[in-house]
């Protein structure tokens, strides 16, 4: 049987020795971290780096966020981009999948000199949201959160949440 008071003299212990109160580290320059949860459940980290790039598509150009975290033969990708060939302020953005505004993705890919680069899932955000804290001309810094449903092909995996941070190294 527990006192009251001595129960919560030892959960506020517990509590306080836990945590020191400051919350999640921002990644050092060059890295992220981020986690995937729903239907896949995986934890990333690697090198960051972010840069402008116009196509066919996007003759306007577009300002990418690249995240790449290698394991064995695969590489897993988490790329966000905004409309612009300019990098984004510090400010709030909305990740969506129309064109006109910032899209997020995750992706999984295996390559090969003979087999090529064969992609073994992937998922496009449907909504979401990234946060830009830090952004000069060398580094761009912040937070993002978005959903959307993973695809191992064929197949319709489930809905997958990616969340985490990045320190971009800007190109």
């Amino acid at each position: 049987m527990c006192l009251r008071p001595a129960c919560l003299v030892w959960a506020t212990v517990l509590v306080l020795g836990c945590s020191d109160g400051s919350g999640p580290t921002a990644p050092a320059a060059g890295r992220f971290q981020a986690q995937l949860s729903g239907a896949l459940n995986a934890t990333l980290s690697g090198t960051s780096n972010g840069g402008a790039f116009a196509t066919e598509d996007f003759p306007d150009g577009r300002f990418a966020i690249r995240m790449y975290a290698p394991q064995a033969d695969t590489l897993r990708s988490v790329n966000i981009d905004c409309p612009g060939l300019a990098r984004p302020e510090p400010g709030s953005y909305p990740i969506g999948s129309g064109m006109e505004g910032c899209r997020g993705a995750y992706g999984r890919l295996f390559s090969s000199v003979s087999a090529g680069t064969i992609v073994l899932e992937h998922l496009s955000a449907s909504s979401g949201q990234v946060v830009i804290t830090v952004s000069t001309d060398g580094q761009l810094a912040g937070t993002f959160r978005f959903d959307g449903i993973l695809v191992a092909d064929p197949d319709t995996v489930g809905p997958v949440t990616a969340s985490g941070a990045f320190n971009a190294i800007l190109e």
